[in-house]
């Protein structure tokens, strides 16, 4: 039976060019034209035309149904595809763009089509640029001699990646999350490979520019031990430099440094309240917290030893966060704030546990225990006679891999220290006013933690 050439001629003259490095025949790079021809007895063919150096023209064709070439006419992508995974080529067929293009000869009207995405790039194509991409994962000790490699998406969501070369000494600071123009480099498209189809390597014309403006650092203004309702002690229950002590101004004043710096969150190590506190206590705390949420600053905090469910329930009701054997994850993935309640010497609740192979965020551990073993700034013990202690060791273990620093509450002497034999790095927040029982000069600080770069610096901040 005939078919019509009304129908179908447009599509059985229709054709496209694509370039691809033939990796399993030759590392030379071919021009192949492919064609799709009618034939007389209803049926098209592809035929694959492959000038080689020194030879003539090599042909190869796939003969394929009516139904295909009507396919052909709608998704040329979608046909090819078909075609490939059906009868296997010896090379793989790029996805394919429309392109502008229509050339004629004496046989037939030929429809161009080029390999592009969708900024138009084709395989083997110089980048002329500017390409704007986001980076999204970033290696930076490939294999050599590969320099860097990126997964990064373009403006228009297109997933490609981005390789550059030791060679050509492409010295940018490359950032997740930021936003870079490149100029010139070359454009590959493997659609059998794994990972994106489209890459961009670097070439000796390679340029690249950071568009997105360095990131601001992450601040935390971290506390501890703010026992508002310790007034109400009796008093000779307590040292004679701490009985007139108010822990409500100081509590007060410590939200107030925290909303005069705008830091990125607040966190709260444990004893938010004393053990006895009244209602008027609970109101002045959680207003506290909610003129400081109102300024754009959360609260996190956990609970610690002295904070009895009175003192809980107040928190509840208020917009702080609990985060007692919870992980958090804020400011764009750059930190992850672990909590674990008070336990008396024991884990309150599970371990947090690694972020996995990302590396992209600094992990923080708070926590209401006495560490151990836990050394100050001179190496000597902290506290290594409390048999309530917290024995880190076996959680380091393997947390020293990820954790990069840990908060710790209930001592009332703030310092900086560490964990012996892991070099972990330890805050000591101590109190915010002056109640320690063994010293009056504990010097009530607040400690200011910033995060920039995956670095983490921390500054003890005195309260006056």
């Amino acid at each position: 039976m005939a078919c019509s050439s009304t129908n179908y001629s447009s599509v059985f003259t229709s054709g496209y060019q694509l370039q691809r490095r033939n990796h399993r025949l030759s590392t030379n790079s071919y021009q192949r034209a492919i064609y799709l021809v009618k034939s007389p007895y209803c049926t098209s063919k592809l035929v694959f035309h492959t000038p080689e150096k020194g030879s003539s023209t090599r042909e190869k064709s796939i003969n394929i149904g009516v139904f295909v070439a009507r396919k052909f006419s709608h998704d040329i992508y979608e046909l090819i595809r078909s075609i490939h995974s059906g009868r296997p080529l010896a090379w793989g067929i790029p996805k394919l763009g429309l392109a502008t293009s229509i050339s004629r000869t004496n046989k037939t009207s030929e429809l161009a089509y080029s390999v592009e995405t969708s900024s138009g790039l084709r395989h083997n194509q110089s980048v002329k640029g500017p390409l704007e991409v986001t980076a999204h994962d970033i290696n930076t000790h490939p294999k050599p001699p590969r320099d860097v490699e990126l997964i990064a998406t373009d403006a228009d969501g297109v997933e490609l990646q981005v390789v550059t070369w030791e060679k050509h000494d492409v010295t940018v600071e490359w950032e997740v999350g930021a936003t870079y123009a490149i100029r010139g480099g070359r454009a590959k498209r493997y659609i059998e490979a794994s990972g994106p189809e489209l890459r961009i390597h670097s070439n000796a014309d390679f340029a690249v520019e950071r568009v997105t403006p360095d990131s601001d650092p992450l601040r935390l203004l971290v506390l501890g031990d703010t026992h508002v309702g310790y007034r109400h002690r009796a008093s000779d229950t307590k040292p004679p430099w701490a009985r007139e002590v108010d822990n409500r101004q100081t509590f007060s004043r410590s939200l107030a440094r925290a909303r005069d710096l705008d830091v990125d969150a607040v966190v709260h190590a444990g004893d938010v309240f004393d053990h006895g506190i009244t209602p008027e206590d609970g109101d002045h705390v959680r207003e506290e917290i909610q003129r400081t949420h109102d300024a754009g600053v959360p609260v996190y905090y956990i609970h610690g030893n002295h904070d009895n469910e009175a003192g809980n329930r107040t928190l509840r009701r208020g917009p702080g966060i609990h985060i007692g054997g919870e992980t958090v994850v804020f400011g764009d993935d750059v930190v992850r704030l672990s909590g674990l309640d008070y336990g008396a010497g024991e884990f309150s609740s599970r371990p947090p546990e690694g972020p996995g192979d990302d590396g992209l965020s600094v992990s923080f551990l708070v926590l209401h225990d006495t560490p151990y073993p836990a050394v100050d700034e001179n190496r000597a013990p902290i506290h290594r006679a409390d048999p309530n202690h917290l024995d880190l060791r076996k959680f380091l273990s393997s947390a020293d891999e990820w954790l990069d620093l840990i908060i710790s509450g209930h001592l009332h002497v703030g310092s900086r220290a560490s964990i012996a034999g892991y070099e972990m790095p330890l805050v000591v927040t101590g109190p915010t006013a002056e109640i320690s029982t063994s010293t009056q000069e504990n010097n009530p600080s607040t400690w200011l933690v910033t995060v920039s770069k995956g670095e983490v610096q921390v500054e003890r901040q005195r309260l006056a």
